[in-house]
């Protein structure tokens, strides 16, 4: 009787903060089973459930170190960022642990960051600048052009750098902000932004930046229900996101009236580099830290911010 002694494949664990139930992680989960069967990894998707933070993944991550051999990859997408993750500490002191990277946001491990791939903040944030740059050039407003930013959980960086880049350009602006930061869903943005426009209903927003598709579309929502209601703050709003996401896309290509720009974060390259990264330090050797702590450049807008409909 003869046996088969084929090898089972080396596994690449996806742990994602939350269920991929928005636009942005569906991608990410398809672009990694794509990049790991290309490279003969099994892919093993944890996603646990609960609220987008930081206690459900290290639940998840605990119970996982068990079941890791030094053969797996696992690819950890933290919720928030420097997230701390006690179980994973101990797990790399041991001799079979596995190649660990982060996607998406950087993470540290005894003051040093784990490897990671993920966008550029800084570029993301000027490409938006040049957007709503553009758009204000053609308003040709004579008051100061007032623009809402919408924050998320993190990612200051990217709104920062918007603001800065705007200034450059323009000189005559107020930037508005929420009461607090939302929590990078579509409800919470919604509700956000429709309490922000009905407390100034007569001083008219220009823009709405938000950190993420999904808060842009909830913002969308929450400017249909004020037009609806015929509240002047939101008479002309326009709003750009940031990520790219399939639905935001669909929207611009349907000529949306109020969905103005988002910028592709390029998903795509971004898990292309994060399996050169896994590539790398599989090869047991010692690379440079700018092998392995990669922030990829934006694909671009998702529109050429001069076809943007006005």
């Amino acid at each position: 009787m003869m046996f088969s002694l084929r090898r089972r494949k080396p596994r690449l664990w996806l742990v994602t903060p939350a269920r991929p139930n928005r636009d942005f992680f569906e991608k990410v989960v398809d672009e990694f089973a794509t990049v790991a069967e290309e490279n003969d990894y099994d892919l093993v998707l944890k996603a646990p459930r609960g609220e987008y933070e930081t206690a459900p993944s290290v639940l998840v991550v605990n119970a996982l170190t068990a079941e890791l051999n030094y053969r797996d990859v696992l690819v950890l997408i933290p919720a928030v960022d420097n997230a701390q993750y006690p179980p994973l500490e101990r797990y790399l002191r041991g001799a079979r642990a596995c190649t660990v990277i982060t996607f998406d946001l950087p993470m540290r491990i005894a003051d040093r960051p784990l490897p990671y791939a993920r966008g550029s903040d800084q570029a993301g944030g000027r490409l938006a600048a040049d957007a709503a740059d553009w758009h204000l050039r053609q308003l040709e407003i004579s008051r100061p052009a007032r623009v809402l930013l919408v924050r998320g959980l993190w990612a200051q960086t990217r709104v920062e750098v918007f603001k800065s880049a705007l200034r450059e350009n323009r000189k005559n602006l107020i930037f508005l902000e929420l009461a607090k930061p939302c929590r990078w869903d579509l409800e919470g943005a919604c509700a956000a932004v429709h309490s922000y426009i009905e407390a100034h209903s007569k001083d008219e927003i220009d823009i709405i930046f938000c950190s993420n598709d999904e808060m842009a579309l909830g913002a969308r929502l929450a400017i249909i229900d004020a037009r609806r209601k015929g509240l002047e703050a939101a008479s002309s709003t326009r709003v750009i996101g940031f990520d790219g996401t399939d639905t935001f896309s669909y929207l611009l290509r349907c000529r949306d009236s109020i969905l103005l720009n988002s910028v592709d974060v390029g998903v795509r390259a971004q898990v292309k580099k994060a399996m050169d990264i896994i590539r790398l330090l599989n090869k047991n050797s010692d690379p440079e830290e700018d092998e392995t702590y990669i922030e990829v450049a934006p694909q671009g807008l998702l529109i050429p911010k001069d076809a943007q409909s006005f």
